[in-house]
């Protein structure tokens, strides 16, 4: 991707984001859920909005930052955070990368129901909790400051 198209995705997100109506708490804290959503594989975009919903937050800035992260970020977030995560929860990741092949070598429906319920795929599990928090906070943390340096900005202007 060029320079000039992540300038211009970044720009489109900031002008999208301060566009929102509402505080920038529930606007900030709507687009880190959306953002959690977004990194966490399989979940995406439905999560976000029906989570969104849920819990009677802004469905567009929800969004907005499940879109943000979905699809490239959730793939470098995710190594990184599983390799972390399973470091903090005392798993090998090697290990469990060589089972999961060996799942392909000789395929059969009882071992991937095997896998899939043994502890290696909870820690990979618990690794992209981990890591979708972490990436949410920070999310919230951007948002909130862009929205009240603009808003203040705004003010000072009028």
């Amino acid at each position: 991707m060029s320079e000039n198209k992540k300038n211009t995705s970044l720009k489109d997100f900031l002008k999208s984001l301060i566009k929102i109506e509402g505080s920038p708490q529930k606007i900030s804290l709507s687009v880190a859920f959306g953002v959690f959503w977004g990194v966490f594989p399989g979940t995406g975009i439905i999560f976000s909005l029906v989570f969104a919903a849920l819990f009677r937050m802004n469905k567009s800035a929800s969004l907005l930052g499940c879109l943000l992260t979905n699809s490239w970020i959730s793939f470098v977030i995710g190594l990184i955070g599983v390799k972390f995560g399973l470091g903090v929860l005392g798993s090998d990741f090697k290990v469990i990368w060589i089972k999961f092949l060996a799942l392909f070598k000789d395929f059969h429906f009882d071992k991937v129901a095997d896998f899939i319920f043994s502890k290696d795929t909870l820690s990979i599990f618990l690794a992209y909790i981990i890591a979708s928090f972490f990436v949410a906070v920070f999310a919230y943390i951007f948002s909130y400051l862009i929205i009240k340096i603009h808003r203040a900005r705004k003010v000072r202007i009028s």
